[in-house]
């Protein structure tokens, strides 16, 4: 809910309405929004996408938010280059001017390489489905850390696992370190019995662009990142963890369980496609597969 606090900005060249302001909140969540994203969730009546493309320039004109047309994800003749959009400073402000609350991250450095940019925005929009289905539930708030959110308290040159929040380092048996950096960790409470039971989510958005081995070798630092209870840093009241992988497509999910299934780590896994992953059966459907590629519900019964 958009609340004037009465000490907007003055924006001579554009004047604000309440699902610019919706937008810049999400933008402030997940830091990046591709333009068919942001037309599918708030403007639905917009057909041809060209009402969206023009709010969206106006923002971008009046440093709102910064948009980048990322060329060389597309080959000649396959339409409408991809433009992706993320929160600057002055929405930022803009944003707390309305609603009395900042926003969680902003863009302020040199934008990242194309693919970069493409695999945080499918988390972001992974995040912004999953929120959907869980206020749909009426289930608790959940708390969201995504790769690159820092600890402010690190010096800028401190190794990774102290700049970054959810970047891990853990001792492998033979005293080796390895790294777990999940693409986000969230929490998942369900109200149970008169008490809340907490499951801790790490969270893998697969676009496809890596080999079956690349992805099998973050399973053993999870398993050492489990059995140390690694997650608790961030949600000490987890009571268990699952490792999420979104993939692409159901063939994609169906040779990455056949790498994965004889893991030790298994049992923590869970795997479900990016088309089934929608607000309407998140929590309704059994689209969360197990290692051994039977269909769930990631709610217990």
């Amino acid at each position: 809910m958009m609340v004037n606090r009465g000490n907007s900005k003055d924006i001579p060249g554009i004047r604000m309405q309440n699902r610019d302001i919706h937008i810049l909140q999400e933008l402030g969540t997940v830091l990046w929004m591709d333009t068919p994203l942001i037309q599918q969730r708030h403007f639905p009546s917009d057909k041809t996408g060209e009402a969206t493309r023009r709010r969206l320039r106006l923002m971008a004109a009046n440093r709102i938010i910064e948009s980048f047309d990322l060329q060389v994800t597309l080959r000649p003749h396959e339409g409408r280059m991809p433009r992706f959009h993320r929160l600057l400073e002055f929405g930022g402000e803009l944003l707390f001017d309305f609603t009395g609350q900042r926003p969680q991250r902003i863009g302020s450095s040199s934008p990242p390489k194309p693919h970069t940019i493409q695999h945080r925005a499918g988390m972001g929009e992974t995040l912004l489905r999953f929120e959907d289905a869980r206020r749909s539930q009426s289930l608790p708030e959940s708390t969201w850390y995504l790769e690159y959110d820092r600890n402010e308290s690190a010096a800028g040159r401190a190794p990774f696992h102290e700049r970054y929040s959810i970047c891990y380092s853990v001792l492998d048996n033979s005293g080796q370190t390895r790294r777990v950096w999940p693409d986000a960790l969230s929490s998942l409470n369900i109200p149970s019995n008169g008490t809340v039971w907490q499951l801790a989510l790490a969270w893998e958005f697969d676009r496809g662009t890596e080999t079956l081995t690349q992805l099998t070798e973050k399973l053993e630092p999870y398993d050492l990142w489990t059995a140390s209870k690694g997650y608790r840093e961030q949600f000490p009241n987890a009571i268990e963890v699952r490792v999420c992988f979104v993939l692409p497509s159901k063939r994609r999910l169906t040779s990455v369980i056949e790498a994965m299934k004889d893991h030790p780590a298994a049992p923590i896994l869970r795997f479900v496609s990016f088309d089934d992953f929608t607000a309407n059966r998140i929590f309704s459907e059994p689209i969360w597969y197990d290692a051994n590629g039977q269909a769930r519900r990631i709610l217990p019964s």
